[in-house]
């Protein structure tokens, strides 16, 4: 699964207006991708008035649509979030292999993430 224009173009409004400020911690649903040419994510930097330059610097951004795609922790990193983590069964990514259809049980995860993000996982749980 990934982000696509209309995720990342919202994200950087976010970041544009402020509101990923104090964001130090995520934590995704799903192990995302980026599923964007990196020329589109450039205009996006743009518009955003963020550098452009840095895009540059993302691992696997230029790939789109072979593999391997860009994972989105790279994007995050790109927004000022350092730390990443996504769930998902599936275990890419460095992700935490758990099954969303049962209890979260790892209580030191609790109380440690800024944002969490579905951009289209839990559909996926019964």
């Amino acid at each position: 699964m990934g982000l696509g224009i209309a995720v990342i173009q919202n994200l950087l409004e976010l970041k544009k207006l402020g509101y990923l400020k104090n964001i130090n911690n995520v934590l995704e649903l799903g192990s995302q991708e980026l599923y964007l040419q990196a020329s589109d994510l450039k205009e996006l930097v743009k518009s955003a008035n963020l550098d452009v330059n840095q895009i540059n610097n993302i691992k696997n951004v230029n790939n789109w649509p072979k593999k391997p795609w860009c994972s989105s922790k790279e994007f995050y990193d790109f927004l000022g979030i350092k730390s990443y983590q996504s769930i998902d069964l599936n275990g890419e990514h460095n992700s935490i292999n758990h099954d969303l259809n049962l209890p979260f049980l790892d209580k030191q995860k609790f109380n440690t993430f800024d944002l969490v993000t579905d951009f289209g996982t839990a559909k996926h749980t019964f």
